[in-house]
């Protein structure tokens, strides 16, 4: 099983919270008898070649005699785990995958950044909602114990209030975001659908994460999210900086490791359907991470502000109360260190 780690607590510089990082055990409610062991387990990861599917692989990896196949875009994975060739829109395929499969991790999907978000919405509806449907019946029809989904932020409505997790239909998602965001809303009714309204039940268990970063990014300008987009011109000594917008948009942004803490502990914790944020718990504006990027990348370019790049919501912040004391889960990793190893992964990949 995943081991409950201790340390020191930890607090940034410039104004950033106190990561108090406590046994797990501490706050968790659960009963012992309700949790999943995932030693000799077979999972299946969708999307193991992209950001959180890659680190999670490599995570799930540590766990004695589990058992791991892997569905990617790419046709590429680590060692050591298994690889099935093959489409997420084909019934057929995800009907194959998930026979005999204990736990789905389903991280497949189509994202953009802010760019193709703004100029084409429909480029993330049709192929998202087929793909989580099929694997949704696949798993249903072959009893796999839990499927544990990615769902997103972007379903809420738009609030500068710290959202939690029973105000996701509290009104239309913000306006760039109402394509993605119904599509998130729809699975996320389709998950309540299999756990609770059929006759045999598919326990899911939704996380919805917050602006995750780090290595396994994308780096491709025109597909990357902000924080990696920045990252690049910070390596790549781009001067001036060019940002979209005032920089002033604020943003909840979390290590990839903290991710993938949750999506194990909520696989071995959660017995039934549930929802919760994932995120630091704490926004910065775009030119505050920048800032942070500047000094780590040793690199004090100007800023060039273009007010009509495309940009999304203001603010987004989230409470994450509920996966403290339900899931027992909380970030370990700092801002100021996730963005150091993040700056070292993105130097090392652009430089080869």
């Amino acid at each position: 099983m995943l081991s409950v780690y201790t340390m020191e607590s930890r607090k940034q510089s410039n104004g950033s919270k106190t990561i108090k990082n406590k046994s797990r055990e501490d706050t968790i409610h659960l009963q012992k008898n309700n949790m999943l062991d995932l030693k000799g387990k077979k999972v299946l990861v969708t999307g193991a070649s992209g950001l959180i599917g890659s680190n999670l692989v490599k995570r799930l990896k540590e766990i004695p005699d589990i058992n791991i196949l892997c569905t990617t875009y790419q046709n590429k994975v680590d060692a050591d785990v298994s690889l099935a060739r093959g489409d997420l829109l084909d019934q057929s395929h995800c009907d194959s995958i998930t026979k005999d499969i204990d736990v789905v991790f389903h991280c497949a999907a189509k994202s953009y950044g802010a760019a193709v978000m703004e100029s084409d919405p429909m480029a993330l509806v049709k192929d998202n909602i087929v793909m989580n449907i099929n694997i949704l019946e696949a798993s249903h029809k072959n009893n796999v114990k839990k499927f544990i989904w990615l769902a997103s932020t972007t379903g809420y409505p738009d609030t500068d209030q710290p959202v939690t997790e029973d105000m996701m239909f509290d009104g239309d998602p913000f306006d760039k975001y109402y394509a993605v965001g119904w599509v998130k809303r729809y699975t996320e009714v389709l998950c309540k659908l299999f756990s609770e309204k059929l006759d045999k039940k598919l326990t899911c268990i939704i996380l919805r994460p917050t602006n995750i970063y780090g290595p396994g990014d994308k780096t491709d300008p025109k597909k990357s999210h902000v924080l990696a987009a920045s990252m690049r011109k910070i390596v790549e000594k781009h001067n001036p900086i060019e940002v979209w917008g005032d920089g002033l948009d604020q943003r909840d942004v979390l290590y990839v490791d903290d991710m993938v803490d949750a999506m194990i502990l909520a696989a071995e914790r959660i017995d039934k359907f549930e929802q919760f944020n994932i995120g630091y718990g704490e926004t910065f504006s775009i030119l505050d991470l920048l800032g942070k990027m500047k000094e780590i990348g040793n690199h004090d370019a100007p800023y060039k502000m273009i007010p009509s790049g495309p940009r999304m919501i203001p603010i987004r912040q989230v409470n994450i109360d509920k996966a403290k004391t339900v899931l027992g889960w909380e970030p370990k990793i700092t801002l100021d260190d996730g963005l150091k190893k993040m700056h070292m992964w993105m130097k090392s990949t652009l430089n080869k």
